[in-house]
């Protein structure tokens, strides 16, 4: 089968760029490729990813299957002696050869066992749909939970083991056809792929499964209202294993020991008949499990080795646990990640920790009264360990409370931080260990529950009975007594939402999380002390990538904005010669684009909003004169992006002194992104209203415009098409913090590690120059969102006219950006393109 295959089936024509996609995904995949291929938002990318790879995988099954059929045919054949010495090794290839045959035997024999199971599958469901529809056998459930337990329960005991998934029965490792593992950010962007899916040629003879945490999936409302990730997973873990009461206290109900979800095998059975003979994403499984009275997780967990397209968020994907847990293979299979443009800094973030000074003091104050409580109870061993843990809690605090003469923050290398903290004077692994053993995070929560104790916060391990003074106030007080910063205990007393609302439920378990890291003593891990926080940061995200790269038949990394690759080719795909690399055009004509860089106002100002400018007053105006001259123009919507949100209250307080602000108001109706997130949705839909005109938004005759921050709420995962995004400015270079420690640790780890493949140019700041351009193609991208849309996009400030500046902006803004020295020459070219768009539309 050729690798640059030509056609492939498709809902509708595909765009040439399109089909240029397709084929380039072929080949990728053919070829085994490490491939980087950016295609911009409003293309078409998650159909041509569907289209390209299942057309890939089809192919692929048909001629494995046709290969198997003929192995597996071979006979073996006389060979007859010969003078010449040649029989021993006629013989040799013959037992070569009919070693062979046996493997594609077994191999054809247990891919059509599986196929036929499928079939079985299809059949069983067909029938059930003429005769009947499903029976609904969901079970009445109390949706409160009984908390009435013993102390066995919440006892620290020598024979507790930590729950695990069940083991199933050790199966022979059985043939199976490639697989596509396909992942992405979000559940919404998951659900939006599958419902690709449905669109595509391939919707009704494709099996699909989409996984997702039990938070996702379960439909047990007494576990569900446990709220935690960590708790759901170990209470779901303990009825799946249908423990009995472990000391059960007579007259009193104790909680169900077990899930009616996860126990309804035949429920489970259809919910996996179902799913592998439809698509279905996330909500559809949950739904069908509610009605089966079956549990969706272990459903979709058991579909996995059936399913073609397996979809999945990064975590599973990225972490190797996670793989583990889903009864995840990758070797031989196909991964594509979409959305990839941040995947390092996911990485990165995926295996960091950060606990801050109040969790480890909300811990510490439920491990003192825990011991209080239950120490003439437990044994020893398990005592020294509780106190042993106090004593690492107290160091930890030491380490934050150091900062409280407000020194900058500072990175440390494993063994520094180790030492400052002397931590090093313990077995951190065996605590961590003895913790996982015990489930102490689990039983102190419990303990919480039940007693809610008093928030003690003494900074010693203390062991005496707690004081009498109760709620917040006796919390500040306690707070007010320790080592805190005073910055630290103004954001606590102005915050107390944050206490009453559960921080203090299970801090423990950030805890250990940080503690295990602290376990792995990588040499690209760092430990960033910061002002009310300590936090552990992986330098080298790639590390954790190559098991994946290894493993995996190709990968993909998808994305409507990839450029610049530099970090992704080095720091990720570690220079492979399996890397290819394609950009794609956009789908929309370059006469519907005007991509420019603006150097100057109107009045003789040039834009400079380098950190050491920015704050310049008169440019602050000259921006606000600049963008009320462009609104005059620009209809319907205009979206600006700041450099910072500290920025932009700068200068929208400058322009409301000098009623700049008003002066745009004459023009569109301004919005500001807002502070809260829980506002964001109000704001855009007031935002869309003015946008568009009416009689009721008639006062503000050209729309409205929208101030938002780079990296914020609204420069990502947001469409501003149409008439929500006539115009998008970027308001200077949004490079971040040069003196965060975080970033400088990460840029001198840059430097040391990719210095021989550098070319002559410092790794550190490539590093920090992509993290930047990366946030502004973002925002680029905002605005174009299908082919008949159209929208400038204006750069603001000088520095976007160097040539390393303009070669990382995406290749069909770079193709097509204008230099605009003065404000007239833009002006002007704004007019005319508007002008143009308006004639037409008329």
């Amino acid at each position: 089968m050729d690798s640059e295959r030509s056609e492939f089936p498709f809902p509708f024509t595909p765009y040439t760029i399109q089909s240029e996609f397709m084929k380039s995904l072929y080949s990728a995949l053919e070829s085994g490729s490490l491939a980087i291929m950016e295609s911009p938002t409003g293309t078409g990318k998650s159909m041509s990813l569907i289209c390209g790879a299942v057309a890939w995988l089809k192919d692929f099954e048909a001629r494995e299957l046709e290969r198997l059929e003929s192995l597996s045919s071979l006979q073996s054949e006389e060979s007859s002696s010969s003078a010449d010495g040649d029989w021993f090794n006629a013989q040799s290839k013959l037992i070569e050869k009919k070693q062979e045959a046996d493997a594609a035997k077994k191999a054809l024999k247990d891919i059509r066992e599986q196929l036929h199971e499928i079939s079985l599958y299809q059949s069983k469901l067909k029938k059930a749909k003429e005769y009947a529809e499903i029976r609904h056998r969901a079970k009445t459930i109390s949706t409160n939970p009984e908390v009435d337990v013993s102390d066995l329960e919440l006892l620290l005991l020598d024979g507790d083991v930590p729950l695990h998934e069940e083991k199933e029965d050790e199966r022979e490792e059985k043939s199976r056809l490639p697989k596509i593992f396909y992942c992405s950010r979000t559940h919404s962007q998951l659900a939006q792929f599958v419902s690709e899916i449905k669109k595509s040629p391939y919707a009704k003879d494709l099996r699909v499964i989409t996984l997702g945490s039990r938070q996702n999936y379960c439909v047990n409302e007494d576990v569900l209202s446990l709220k935690s990730n960590n708790l759901i997973n170990e209470k779901c873990l303990q009825l799946r294993q249908n423990k009995p009461p472990s000391g059960p206290t007579p007259g009193k109900k104790q909680k169900r020991e077990h899930c009616p979800f996860g126990c309804n095998a035949s429920g489970l059975e259809s919910l996996h008949m179902t799913a592998m003979t439809e698509v279905l994403d996330v909500e559809d499984l949950v739904k069908l499990g509610k009605k089966e009275g079956a549990c969706p997780y272990y459903s979709a967990k058991a579909s996995v080795d059936d399913a073609q397209v397996v979809v999945a968020p990064y975590n599973i994907l990225l972490l190797k646990e996670s793989r583990e847990a889903y009864g995840i293979d990758l070797k031989g299979n196909v991964v594509i990640i979409d959305e990839a443009h941040n995947l390092l800094e996911t990485e990165s973030s995926i295996h960091s920790v950060e606990v801050s000074f109040t969790q480890v003091k909300c811990a510490q104050s439920q491990l003192t009264q825990y011991l209080e409580k239950y120490k003439s109870k437990l044994s020893p061993a398990n005592l020294l360990k509780v106190r042993q843990l106090l004593q690492v809690l107290g160091r930890l605090l030491s380490v934050i409370g150091d900062k409280s003469k407000g020194e900058a923050e500072l990175a440390f290398t494993m063994d520094e931080f180790l030492d400052k903290s002397e931590l090093i004077d313990f077995n951190l692994m065996e605590l961590v260990s003895f913790a996982e053993r015990s489930r102490l995070a689990q039983k102190l929560n419990g303990f919480t529950i039940r007693f809610n104790p008093t928030l003690e916060f003494s900074s010693t391990a203390a062991t005496s009975a707690p004081a009498p003074t109760t709620g917040l106030q006796g919390f500040l007080s306690k707070l007010n007594q320790s080592k805190a910063s005073p910055a630290i205990l103004e954001a606590v007393a102005a915050k107390p939402t944050i206490l009453e609302s559960g921080v203090g439920i299970n801090p423990i378990l950030q805890v250990l999380g940080l503690l295990k890291k602290l376990t792995c003593r990588t040499e690209s891990g760092r430990v960033v002390s910061r002002q009310g926080s300590i936090k552990f940061l992986l330098l080298n995200p790639g590390s954790m990538f190559a098991d994946v790269i290894g493993e995996a038949r190709a990968v993909v990394l998808a994305g409507g904005t990839m450029k610049p690759t530099w970090d992704v080719r080095h720091e990720l795909f570690n220079d492979s010669d399996r890397i290819v690399e394609h950009s794609f055009g956009h789908v929309v004509p370059a006469e519907n684009i005007l991509p420019m860089v603006l150097s100057s106002a109107p009045s003789p100002c040039t834009f400079d909003f380098s950190f050491e400018c920015r704050s310049n007053r008169d440019m602050i105006k000259a921006l606000g004169r600049t963008l009320s001259n462009i609104s005059a123009i620009v209809p319907n919507g205009m979206v600006v992006f700041f450099p910072s949100n500290k920025y932009l209250d700068q200068v929208f307080k400058v322009w409301k002194e000098e009623g700049l602000d008003k002066s745009i108001e004459k023009q569109k109706k301004l919005f500001k992104e807002p502070d809260a997130s829980s506002q964001v949705e109000r704001v855009l839909k007031e935002y869309a209203f003015y946008c568009k005109p009416s009689a009721e938004t008639a006062a503000f005759r050209n729309g409205a415009i929208l101030l938002s921050v780079v990296g914020g709420r609204l420069s990502e995962g947001i469409n501003f098409s149409d008439e929500l995004g006539r115009c998008v400015v970027v308001v200077g270079l949004p490079y971040p913090n040069s003196k965060s420690a975080e970033l400088q640790a990460k840029m001198e780890y840059q430097r040391t590690k990719f210095k021989s493949v550098s070319l002559g140019k410092d790794p550190g700041s490539e590093y920090y120059n992509n993290l930047c351009m990366k946030a502004v193609n973002q925002c680029i991208g905002r605005a174009i969102r299908h082919r008949n849309d159209y929208a400038a996009m204006i750069l603001l400030d000088r520095r976007y006219e160097a040539q390393h500046v303009k070669s990382a902006l995406p290749g069909w803004i770079e193709n097509n950006l204008t230099i605009c020295k003065n404000f007239g020459s833009a002006f002007s070219a704004l007019r005319k393109f508007f002008g143009e768009k308006k004639s037409k539309s008329g």
